[in-house]
């Protein structure tokens, strides 16, 4: 499913969004809004539900907690949608005093906010199914459907038969519409009952521990969401949609390069809470060290792949008008999400260790330094400011998580090998770079495409810079090769 899901991604970035960036860029806005506004409307409360799930299962029928949950959610995202209306007055005349374009923000506010609401419900019985390990349909919907909604919402405005004034609405319907899939996936299995249980809130934990769980979760995401997702907001709000969506097709092109890092974050999380439980630092440190060389072997194949080819994407695509200025975009970003997956899995080393809270501080320091950085270089230099200000303040980011986690534990995940990755990786890229292109752009992809593989595969297995990837390498490659020969 997630290669299904990359593959349409793929197929928009190039041929669909290019058509109607505007388009793309305010539904982003959009999205970006509703997930800006969520931790205030959530209260971290579909992590508590999986958090405190198995106590709240031990004193009853778990089933019976969904809809205390969902009617939770419905009275503190309405309670939450009453205060913003309440104090709109104020939060409008401090944007605009401050620059921000807000007529698109007013027009669609209560579209907006019943779309948090929407989004808070969806999420709540995603978090229930979860813990009966039903999450089949909830990931179709997230990874799938709206890779597959945004492409159509494009398609539509492009040939004239959607207006812009109906994309709030289509969103806050795609989220109802969710709603509606994964309950009856829930009754499907029998798991979907109507009947309220308060004993679980009076019985199965204490509520102080479970209100300041919640809170400390809603901080932690409002950090997160303020940091990765304001940029959408200020990049609409101070230049305009068609801008925000050239930056965010880009951003998705450049994420790419990130998905190593997000995969190795799965798979060592576990690991990683265990040696800590088992004080076992030893561990810890092999597998920061060995998740930074992975990511960066990884991470700078595919940016070198996508950099050399990146003129010949723009020029196959639908609109290749519409990627001007991409390619420095792509640098910009690219570089961010490298330094990214060098810096190894510091996140998850930090928050599984007794020092947890302080990623709340760092995320919060993450999204003031994002907020400024924008506002600063935006009006300045456009979309790219957006770009410099992601880069700087997630290198900053994690320059702070390294310093704190060798300072406190003796952990750190750097070594010669990173410096001999990025020689090969610089050495590859500039012999690419100089080949001319052929006059058809596909030839031109697949010649420097397979010229990358050829030249930076054999020398990262020829310096030895990965004992993991040798392995790879040789069980996986050389010698089905020698097989077949």
């Amino acid at each position: 499913m997630k290669l299904l899901a990359t593959m349409i991604g793929m197929v928009s970035m190039l041929f669909v969004y290019p058509l109607d960036h505007e388009t793309y860029g305010t539904a982003q806005f959009f999205i970006g809004c509703i997930l800006l506004l969520l931790p205030f409307a959530s209260l971290g409360l579909p992590q508590v539900i999986i958090k405190f799930f198995a106590e709240f299962d031990s004193v009853g029928d778990g089933r019976k907690l969904l809809p205390t949950l969902l009617v939770c959610g419905l009275v503190i995202s309405f309670c939450f949608a009453v205060l913003f209306y309440l104090c709109r007055g104020f939060a409008y005349a401090s944007l605009e005093s401050a620059g921000f374009d807000i007529i698109l923000l007013q027009s669609n506010m209560p579209w907006i906010l019943a779309s948090v609401g929407a989004v808070l419900i969806f999420y709540i019985i995603n978090s229930f199914l979860t813990n009966y390990g039903k999450v089949a349909i909830p990931v179709a919907i997230q990874d799938l459907g709206f890779k597959l909604f945004l492409p159509a919402l494009v398609l539509l405005s492009a040939y004239g038969t959607l207006a812009p004034t109906r994309i709030a609405p289509l969103i806050f319907c795609y989220y109802t519409v969710s709603i509606i899939v994964v309950l009856a996936y829930g009754a499907y299995y029998g798991l979907i009952t109507y009947k309220l249980d308060l004993t679980f809130f009076k019985e199965a934990v204490n509520r102080k521990t479970v209100l300041t769980y919640g809170l400390f979760i809603a901080l932690t995401s409002l950090g997160s969401m303020m940091a990765f997702r304001l940029d959408s907001f200020m990049i609409t709000t101070l230049l305009d949609a068609e801008q925000n969506g050239l930056y965010f097709n880009i951003l998705v092109m450049a994420s790419v390069i990130d998905m190593p890092n997000k995969s190795i974050g799965k798979v060592a999380g576990p690991i990683i809470a265990k040696n800590w439980s088992l004080g076992n630092t030893n561990e810890i440190s092999k597998m920061y060290t060995k998740s930074s060389i992975l990511n960066q072997i990884v991470g700078s194949l595919i940016f070198i792949g996508v950099l050399v080819n990146l003129e010949h994407l723009f020029d196959v695509s639908s609109n290749p008008e519409a990627f001007t200025g991409g390619v420095l975009l792509f640098v910009v970003i690219g570089i961010a999400k490298l330094l990214d997956g060098i810096a190894g899995v510091n996140s998850q080393v930090l928050s599984y260790s007794e020092a947890y809270k302080y990623n709340l501080y760092f995320m919060l320091f993450l999204a003031a330094l994002s907020i400024s950085t924008n506002y600063i270089l935006i009006p300045e230099y456009g979309v790219l400011g957006a770009a410099i200000a992601t880069c700087v303040s997630l290198t900053a980011f994690n320059l702070l998580k390294l310093m704190f986690l060798y300072t406190r534990y003796r952990l750190q995940p750097l070594s010669t090998a990173n410096l001999v990755i990025a020689v090969v990786t610089v050495v590859v890229a500039s012999c690419v770079w100089w080949i001319p292109a052929f006059r058809n752009d596909l030839l031109s992809i697949i010649v420097k495409s397979t010229i990358v593989l050829v030249l930076f595969l054999p020398l990262i297995y020829w310096t030895r810079v990965s004992q993991d990837f040798n392995d790879i390498m040789s069980k996986q490659v050389l010698a089905r090769w020698k097989a077949k020969s």
